[in-house]
Order: structure tokens, then C-alpha cells, then sequence
């Protein structure tokens, strides 16, 4: 039984305290992962697509479970040599890096719905029934103390962010909550890829990226980006955007936005997208100081909205 996952709502405000744990952010993809009466074990991703055949070692350690019926939230990260999350890694989990299934919540169990409980007392119940289990599965620590004290430490371990969530909060299944909320080092979310320029006196298959996002289902411009890649990821995502290409901005906004002459533009179906990390937004509604994270493929394009 695939539960669709609840949703923490982006803050730039003070962490709330007292009444709230907090976890860290972790830079991965999200997994609802369900067990079926002792025959089948199915990684769930976002869009209800089985992420089985990528992630075979942490299925092996979840279906070892003695519990023969269940649904598990959580995050699956790529670890870099120093254990820290690397989103980048985790697209090229083909090539054997260290894969970690975090968990965070249980939804069900024996096929009660737990989801009208409290946090607190799921918390309690996943760690009971599930802290036994071997990695590539963890449980994700979590803190109730002071929140300064608390964000210093996620932060010194490397994570992106904080994850604060009411104690006494339920679960509600496909609804961003204000009784979660995300609190992020630096800024960072999902861009719809919809163009690159030409490189400028150099052998990088591209400049940049060009990039948007969607308000009321119109596509917006958020600027460019052309840092943070790496030279195989460039590749990659030259090859894909290439067989995507179109001859005219996939842009319907009045008036056309006016780009620099010295900029040669190619223009890309809206259907790549990508995660970017940046200082702030502008007052003209750009993106500043941005960095290439890695490629997203968990979510669809018309998801992507300003955060």
C-alpha cells in the first residue's frame, strides 16, 4: 500500500522551540517504503515509481525485517568519503558508492495505520521495532534541545539543513504542513532546465544552463547557472538536452524576456530538471551567486515552483 508522503513547508524564520524535535535535512531522495505481508518489498519514489533495481542492498536489509507488514518514510543519501550526504553521488549510484537509507518515520505497521498518532510516539515505535536493522539502514537522529545548539551541530555534520517537526504532529499523507518545516543552510530547490548557452573559448560542451520554473502553470525565468559541474555530469546532461532540443524559448510570458546579444542561446523542451543551490533571490526575481547540485528525476516539471 504506497502512502503519499507528508511535506515540510520551507522557512527563513527562527527555528520554534520549545515543543518540536529536529532532524537533519538530508540531501537524497525521498522513499516511501512498503512490505507486503512477508512477500514483497517496494522502494516507493515520490512519483510512485519502484526505485527497487538501483537501490539493491538497502531492499535486501529492509526485507529482512521480522515485521511482516509495513510502510517506512525516509531518505536514501550517497555518503562522500568523509559520511557525509552528496546529492551529486547519489546520481551515480551505479558506480558503487556507499548508499544509505535514512529512515524517519513509520506509517503503518501490521496493518494498523499509525499515521493519527502522535510524532512522538511513532518516533518511539520505529525506533523499537526497527533500530535492530543493519546498514545500509538507519534510523535518522534526532534532537529536542535548545535550537541554536542543535543547528550547529547538524550543520558541522555536514547536512544541508534542518528538519523541524512539531512532536505531537500527524501525519497527513500529501499535504505540505506548517507542523514541518525546512530550514536550509543555503538556499537550494528544483529548477526545470530549459536552455543552454554556448561555451565561451573552452572545451565544456556548454556555458550555461538557463533556468525556470512554473507559477499558476506559466514558465518563469530564474536565471543561469554555470558552476558546480563536473566534467561527466556536463557531458551527460549535454547529451540529453541535445535530443531535447527545440527552435524557439519555451517561454509564453508578454513581453519575451530579453536576453544579451553575446549570449548564443539553444533552446530545450521543459523535462530536464535539476537541483541549485544559491545565496538568495533578487529583486528581479534571479537566482544569485548559483551552484549545479546534480539532476533530479523525482519529481515532474509542472512541481517545480518557487519556494
Amino acid at each position: 500500500m504506497f502512502l503519499e508522503p507528508m511535506l515540510a513547508k520551507s522557512s527563513h524564520c527562527q527555528l520554534p522551540y520549545p515543543g518540536w524535535i529536529y532532524e537533519p535535512k538530508i540531501d537524497g531522495m525521498r522513499i516511501i517504503a512498503v512490505k507486503f505481508d512477508n512477500q514483497k518489498t517496494i522502494l516507493f519514489s515520490r512519483r510512485k515509481l519502484s526505485e527497487n533495481e538501483k537501490f539493491p542492498d538497502i531492499l535486501k536489509t529492509l526485507s529482512s525485517s521480522e515485521e511482516s507488514t509495513w510502510v517506512l518514510d525516509g531518505e536514501i543519501a550517497a555518503l562522500d568519503q568523509q559520511g557525509k550526504p552528496s546529492f551529486n553521488l547519489l546520481q551515480r549510484a551505479r558506480d558503487k558508492v556507499l548508499t544509505v537509507f535514512y529512515l524517519f518515520d513509520l506509517l503503518s505497521l501490521r496493518k494498523r495505520d499509525l499515521r493519527r498518532l502522535p510524532l512522538s510516539t511513532r518516533k518511539d515505535l520505529l525506533y523499537h521495532f526497527f533500530s535492530h536493522l543493519p546498514s545500509p539502514v538507519r534510523l535518522i537522529p534526532y534532537f529536542s534541545e535548545e535550537p541554536k545548539k542543535v543547528a550547529a551541530k547538524i550543520k558541522e555534520l555536514g547536512f544541508e539543513g534542518v528538519v523541524a517537526k512539531r512532536a505531537d504532529s500527524v501525519y497527513t499523507s500529501g499535504k505540505r504542513s506548517s507542523a514541518w518545516l525546512k530550514f536550509k543552510f543555503l538556499k537550494r530547490q528544483e529548477f526545470v532546465i530549459i536552455g543552454w548557452t554556448e561555451p565561451k573559448g573552452s572545451l565544456k560542451p556548454f556555458g550555461s544552463l538557463l533556468l525556470g520554473y512554473y507559477q499558476n502553470n506559466v514558465l518563469c525565468y530564474a536565471g543561469r547557472v554555470g558552476s558546480g559541474f563536473s566534467e561527466q555530469t556536463a557531458l551527460e546532461l549535454y547529451t540529453l538536452l541535445k535530443k531535447l532540443e527545440i527552435s524557439s524559448s519555451p517561454f509564453s510570458q508578454t513581453p519575451p524576456i530579453q536576453f544579451p546579444r553575446s549570449l548564443s542561446i539553444h533552446w530545450t523542451k521543459p523535462m530536464i530538471l535539476c537541483e541549485v543551490a544559491f545565496r538568495e533571490w533578487t529583486a528581479l526575481g534571479k537566482i544569485r551567486q548559483p551552484i549545479f547540485v546534480g539532476i533530479r528525476t523525482d519529481k515532474s516539471p509542472l512541481e517545480v515552483t518557487r519556494e
